[in-house]
C-alpha cells in the first residue's frame, strides 16, 4: 500500500513476482490516514503471518498497535516494541 497525495500523483513502481501494489491517494486526509484505514479493513490470512510497516512515525505505530492489540495477529513478543 501506497500513500499519495492525491489519485492522479504517483510513479512506476515495480514489485516481486505475486506482489501487488495498492496506491491510496489522500485527498485532503493527514498522511498515513488513508493506509491506516486500508490495514484496518484488510482481511489477514489464517495463522501466523509477517508484516512490514514504513512510514511516518504515527503510522508505522498505528500500524503495530492495530495488529497487536486490536487485531491480536501479531504476538507482541514479535511486534518489535
Amino acid at each position: 500500500m501506497l500513500d499519495a497525495l492525491a489519485a492522479d500523483i504517483r510513479r512506476d513502481v515495480t514489485a516481486p513476482e505475486g506482489a501487488r501494489i495498492h496506491w491510496l491517494p489522500r485527498d485532503g486526509a493527514a498522511p498515513g490516514r488513508p493506509t491506516l484505514d486500508a490495514v484496518r479493513e484488510s482481511p489477514l490470512r489464517p495463522g501466523r503471518s509477517y508484516t512490514w510497516a514504513a512510514g511516518e512515525s504515527a503510522l508505522a505505530t498505528n500500524v503495530r498497535r492495530h495488529l497487536v492489540r486490536e487485531r491480536q495477529a501479531v504476538p507482541r513478543s514479535n511486534s518489535g516494541s
